[in-house]
């Protein structure tokens, strides 16, 4: 399950995963953490598929986050030197066991900052890894071929923000160290 909505400093985005088996032993940001287990964001502000930010956190809370450039019939170029400093995240065991992850974007971070009504093409994932090592990539949007999201055009559908209590999200995050400032 994933769920998005903003507040007046941030754009917030919730998973909620089930697993019976936990791949994740990298540590550092930008690690290769997209060969484990992982949720996946996939933004794109202008809706040409041609330049997106991809964000990903394992179940251990290690971010990946970077810029691709994507031009039709050649490779990406994904440029993993740039952070975004407006990123943030928890992860979360719930008494069921399962895994939330809430992360913010800041709305900083953002070319053209977000205002209700305000419409991206995104996408979202999960990649999960069974005990026999067999991975799955889960679109949790709608359903995918199963193909890596770089093997495939950009073509996802576009989502909506609404804009949510912005009392009920700061009071949830306004003493988390992992999430960034808002100056």
């Amino acid at each position: 399950m994933v769920r998005m909505c903003r507040s007046e400093k941030f754009v917030h985005i919730r998973f909620k995963c089930e697993y019976d088996h936990i791949v994740a032993t990298y540590e550092n940001r930008d690690d290769p953490i997209y060969m484990e287990d992982v949720v996946k964001i996939f933004l794109d502000e202008e809706g040409h598929g041609t330049h997106y930010k991809e964000d990903e956190f394992s179940p251990r809370n290690v971010m990946f986050d970077a810029l691709i450039e994507k031009k039709p019939g050649e490779p990406p170029v994904v440029r993993t030197y740039w952070d975004d400093n407006g990123l943030g995240s928890t992860v979360k065991v719930m008494e069921d066991g399962s895994l939330v992850y809430d992360i913010v974007i800041a709305i900083r971070s953002f070319d053209n900052p977000p205002v209700p009504g305000t419409g991206w093409r995104m996408d979202f994932y999960r990649i999960d890894t069974d005990p026999q090592g067999t991975r799955a990539l889960l679109g949790l949007l709608d359903d995918r071929s199963g193909r890596l999201p770089h093997a495939r055009e950009v073509r996802n559908r576009p989502i909506r923000l609404r804009r949510e209590d912005e009392r009920q999200w700061e009071s949830r995050i306004s003493n988390h160290s992992t999430y960034p400032s808002t100056t």
